[in-house]
């Protein structure tokens, strides 16, 4: 069937003049040049046109990455720049140094409530020593009055009085006196009062009496102070 329309067709093309015969080729031959045109060209055409786009997106954005690159080299090479820099450095040296000297701090001091406790956790750690006697000795008028001292008083010059501003709020150093009488024989007495002097809360030793009763059995008699800070407000509530 296929055939024999094929041989039709080439016998009626034998019989076409050549005009004619060139102008079938000329419109199959354009034809098959639209098709190629749209199915082919076209699409390859637009997808090369997105990708030079993209490459003068690259080329902009690239240009502006060295020009700022650039402008942070020279600004990193600047003498301002270097000095900021280095002051940061010592102003962060500076906070941490604070910082630790906050955290000394906290563990310098005591409140009144905790040295009963840590007195019993030294007992438990050295055997035979009993505290036989622990009270809280009050300071007289005029020792109260010197040692509770403001601490802006203590690390700032005297100011002239202003009526116009109000004088801050500061915390107030309290001192708090203890009196401490242990039973025992030398050498645990010995230990239990270096374990008292290294610990983290500062201790402030006042006076110190020894005393043998029996051999090898002594009584001591240690008064110390320790510190605790409140701030104004509080101790005003108080």
């Amino acid at each position: 069937m296929i055939q024999r329309k094929l041989l039709q067709w080439q016998l009626q093309l034998d019989r076409m003049e050549l005009k004619q015969r060139i102008i079938i080729c000329g419109s199959l031959l354009l034809i098959t040049y639209l098709i190629w045109v749209w199915l082919v060209f076209h699409p390859i055409k637009e997808k090369i046109n997105h990708i030079e786009q993209q490459i003068d997106q690259t080329l902009q954005e690239t240009t502006k990455l060295n020009q700022q690159t650039q402008f942070i080299q020279s600004g990193a090479v600047d003498p301002s720049t270097q000095r900021l820099s280095q002051r940061y450095l010592e102003l962060e040296k500076n906070i941490a140094d604070i910082e630790n000297k906050i955290t000394k701090h906290h563990y310098t001091t005591i409140s009144a409530d905790k040295i009963t406790d840590m007195l019993h956790a030294l007992l438990s750690k050295v055997d035979d020593v009993k505290i036989e006697n622990f009270i809280t000795i009050s300071p007289g008028q005029e020792e109260s009055e010197t040692d509770s001292t403001n601490i802006r008083e203590i690390l700032s010059p005297p100011e002239e009085e202003t009526a116009a501003s109000p004088s801050p709020v500061s915390p107030t150093i309290i001192p708090n006196y203890y009196e401490l009488e242990l039973t025992g024989s030398y050498f645990p007495i010995q230990t239990f009062l270096y374990y008292l002097e290294n610990l983290d809360w500062k201790l402030y030793w006042d006076e110190l009496d020894y005393k043998v009763k029996k051999y090898p059995e002594a009584s001591i008699k240690v008064k110390f102070h320790t510190i605790t800070v409140k701030k104004n407000d509080e101790s005003k509530a108080a």
